[in-house]
């Protein structure tokens, strides 16, 4: 059972609902769960953070985030264009994730911290990279239309044909799936 962010935002909650339909998998929000371990889960976030880390806690078993699993940076590359836009943060191990999509060739762009979409030159296309649908995802592609009208932005990875079967074989070269 994937243990994951969780919003009170109807999108979000219908691509969440949908995608793990796809791969077969329950979930649980982390929103709504507040004490005690959840025997077989697992948390399900793109990079580290207080919400991870709050996961942690619950979880039954342990999975990096996936921008710390190399298996899932290697199934990135080729599918993304080059300039990658993820939320941003401060947190140490959650920069270390963001050095391993430059490390494989992504030019990273933060809507909150340094180096921030609001100095970057338009590209022409850029990645939202986010797992699910929403208001977060919403907000991240209106803050860049302002900047880059022209710009052409996906994302984020539920809407792609070949993440499930990604987060799939992550899970069971985890361990976590037979």
């Amino acid at each position: 059972m994937a243990l994951i962010h969780g919003s009170r935002d109807s999108e979000y909650v219908s691509d969440v609902d949908s995608f793990f339909k796809r791969i077969g998998i329950s979930y649980i929000f982390l929103l709504e769960h507040h004490e005690g371990i959840i025997p077989e889960s697992f948390p399900l976030f793109l990079n580290w953070g207080r919400d991870y880390e709050r996961a942690l806690r619950f979880a039954g078993h342990r999975l990096n985030p996936l921008l710390g699993i190399e298996e899932f940076i290697n199934g990135l590359k080729g599918r993304l264009p080059k300039t990658i836009i993820i939320h941003g943060s401060s947190d140490t191990e959650a920069l270390r994730g963001v050095e391993a999509l430059r490390n494989a060739g992504f030019e990273v762009r933060f809507l909150l911290g340094e180096p921030s979409v609001y100095s970057m030159e338009c590209p022409s296309e850029a990645y939202l990279l986010f797992l699910f649908k929403g208001v977060i995802v919403k907000r991240a592609a209106e803050t860049i239309k302002v900047k880059c009208p022209l710009i052409k932005l996906n994302g984020p990875l539920s809407s792609e044909p070949w993440f499930p079967s990604l987060v799939l074989r992550v899970l069971k070269s985890s361990g976590l799936l037979d």
